[in-house]
């Protein structure tokens, strides 16, 4: 890659994939897809297919059977991710021309996530996505006390429309000692209603905000320890009615 400004330690890419498109079938066949990349001798990120993969590039057509039937097996995506650094991602990121880990320092990714296809509109999710002890910068000072972020999600999209989450669980630590928790459950139809629960509960909202760079140094001051949880609930009849917010929220101030 080209040379860049940060220091990070070259990564080698490794794919393997072969596969074809029926262009007047609309339908996309992988027969093998493994990517790796590498650091040294120590992979960091692995992305592959468990089993030939056959799906239908139109939607909401009916296939013919011999595809249907391809389409209809389960097939998995595995990602993996092995202690890869922030700084290691930073430079591919910036040649996109993106700034989203601009204020990120210091941190290491660790993932282990499963999908499941079964044709393009029936999608499950499962696995974890954590940053192990990550600082976050604002204006010109670090935050100085590092943060762990812990994902866990599971939940799936059915016939294209329908998306359920069973749970997607955020978790803020100080290595074992948890600073706050938000719990995501419920489901939304495109085409029909609307059922999501949005669990929250902080320990210390002001060392929180401090950890994740959230406000400025001058808007930080404003703010004195407290604590805060809820049960956030958005629930809706169909696409054409109102959404109803239920946010019983209890903010409790520092001693």
């Amino acid at each position: 890659m080209p040379a860049t400004a940060f220091d990070a330690p070259p990564l080698n890419l490794d794919i393997e994939q072969t596969g074809r498109v029926d262009r007047a079938g609309r339908v996309l066949r992988l027969d093998r897809m493994h990517m790796q990349a590498v650091e040294g001798l120590r992979p960091v990120v692995t992305v592959a297919l468990d089993r030939p993969l056959t799906l239908s590039l139109v939607r909401g057509k009916k296939k013919d059977s011999a595809n249907s039937d391809a389409a209809a097996d389960e097939i998995s995506l595995n990602l993996s991710v092995n202690r890869l650094g922030v700084h290691q991602v930073r430079p591919w990121i910036a040649m996109t021309g993106s700034q989203v880990l601009a204020g990120v320092r210091g941190g290491v990714f660790d993932a282990d996530v499963k999908v499941r296809l079964k044709g393009i509109d029936d999608i499950a999710v499962a696995g974890r996505v954590d940053v192990d002890r990550v600082t976050f910068q604002r204006e010109a000072k670090h935050s100085g006390v590092p943060v762990t972020l812990e994902t866990e999600i599971r939940a799936s999209i059915v016939g294209g429309s329908r998306m359920s989450v069973d749970s997607w669980t955020i978790r803020a630590l100080d290595r074992n000692q948890q600073l706050a928790q938000v719990r995501l459950t419920g489901s939304v139809d495109v085409g029909g209603a609307t059922d999501l629960v949005l669990d929250v509960n902080t320990a210390d909202v002001s060392d929180l905000v401090d950890r994740l760079g959230l406000l400025t140094e001058r808007q930080h001051k404003m703010i004195s320890r407290g604590n805060l949880t809820g049960d956030i609930r958005v629930v809706g009849a169909g696409p054409d009615q109102p959404l109803t917010i239920i946010a019983p929220i209890d903010g409790t101030p520092a001693a």
